[in-house]
């Protein structure tokens, strides 16, 4: 779903998830959907997110208090605390069903994997002026201290102002040097294919200074594979058109010796996303507007997810007298140790109208990043 490009707004990265592939995911009688994700990537089990806030970046729809504490209480039986931040009227429920679900769905992975974590949500208007006031908000709200923010909207990086990259990514570097990890979706569409066949990535993921959050599907043939429905969604990815390459990742002509797909300007040095990866083809259930809407997933699922995995690892690291992940982009791109926590992602590709995408492979690749999370394993990696 994407909104009228003439009001320069934006547009959500999670579409319904219609692959019956992905059923292999579904609960067992009696064990909650969450419980079986947090075990299958093994979320560090003596932790919580105790002490850690993450904050929830919402343009448009809106979330009822009451439904969120019934979706809990019957999930994982545990409540968290829940805030509500208003940098706008946007926080109206019911204005659109499709947004109401995608805040709900941000609020309700988060809250349900970090359950000893503070949730606040910030709501903001969906455009740029918008972005550049909630995203504010959130980084300098002194009374929660946000230790994690959870992005799942976002736009091609052609949909922006440029100055509005800017000053975005400025705010995104603040984040960074106050210890605050953001956690993006890479997107929904792929390698993001335009009308001259050209590839293109979503911003803010793009945004050296923001955790690009990509997309896994669980097979019953090749295990774990590149998020790909077929003439819908994929995994988004690629080098973006705008934003420099960091110096913590490589040149990737010296990492990728094949042809890489169409784009704009080959000859820019982008940075390249994603960076990590996780569930995005798993069947979430989001409690909304009195009912539960099922098989929900897509790149918007993953950004939370994280987020809260990212809550629980700053409560280990904060145990063991360390400071929080924050921005760690560095350390994954160059320390071997945290790298081998995660789970490769090794085959499929990231075009849902062909095959003239990205493809996955051993190692970072644009489809999936260093690939899906071993928690337990990644906590003791970053603590050495």
């Amino acid at each position: 779903m994407q909104d009228a490009h003439t009001d320069n707004s934006l547009k959500l990265q999670r579409p319904s998830s219609r692959h019956g592939a992905f059923q292999v995911w579904a609960a067992l009688p009696g064990r909650s959907s969450v419980a079986v994700l947090a075990e299958h990537y093994r979320f560090p089990p003596s932790l919580t997110g105790k002490g850690e806030c993450i904050g929830i970046l919402a343009f448009g729809g809106g979330a009822r208090y009451s439904e969120l504490v019934r979706f809990f209480e019957r999930e994982t039986g545990i409540v968290p605390e829940l805030r509500f931040k208003n940098s706008s009227p946007a926080n109206q429920s019911n204005r659109n069903s499709h947004h109401d679900a995608e805040t709900m769905l941000d609020i309700q992975v988060a809250g349900a994997l970090a359950p000893g974590a503070r949730i606040v949500t910030y709501f903001a208007d969906n455009h740029e002026n918008g972005w550049i006031d909630g995203l504010s908000r959130a980084i300098h709200d002194e009374e929660n201290r946000p230790s994690v923010l959870s992005i799942s909207w976002g736009a091609t990086e052609d949909w922006w102002k440029l100055k509005t990259i800017q000053t975005l990514n400025e705010l995104f570097e603040t984040a960074a040097g106050l210890g605050i990890t953001i956690c993006a979706a890479s997107g929904d569409d792929g390698c993001g294919t335009d009308l001259d066949g050209h590839c293109r990535v979503t911003f803010p993921a793009s945004s050296p200074f923001v955790l690009a959050c990509g997309g896994t599907a669980s097979t019953p043939v090749n295990g774990e594979v590149v998020w790909n429905v077929k003439n819908a969604s994929a995994s988004g990815g690629g080098i973006s058109d705008r934003v420099p390459r960091p110096n913590w990742q490589p040149k990737f002509n010296e990492v990728f010796s094949s042809r890489l797909p169409s784009r704009r300007d080959p000859a820019f040095d982008g940075r390249q996303l994603p960076d990590v990866s996780g569930p995005a083809g798993y069947s979430y259930n989001v409690y909304v507007n009195g009912i539960y809407r099922n098989s929900v997933g897509g790149t918007s699922a993953v950004a939370p997810l994280w987020s809260a995995l990212i809550a629980r690892l700053n409560e280990g690291l904060r145990s063991r007298g360390l400071p929080p992940l924050g921005h760690f982009h560095p350390r994954l791109y160059r320390e071997r140790s945290i790298q081998q926590t995660f789970h490769r992602i090794i085959a499929g590709h990231n075009d849902p109208f062909g095959n003239k995408g990205y493809q996955a492979g051993p190692g970072w690749n644009f489809c999936s990043g260093w690939g899906s999370p071993d928690g337990v394993k990644l906590l003791e990696a970053l603590s050495c």
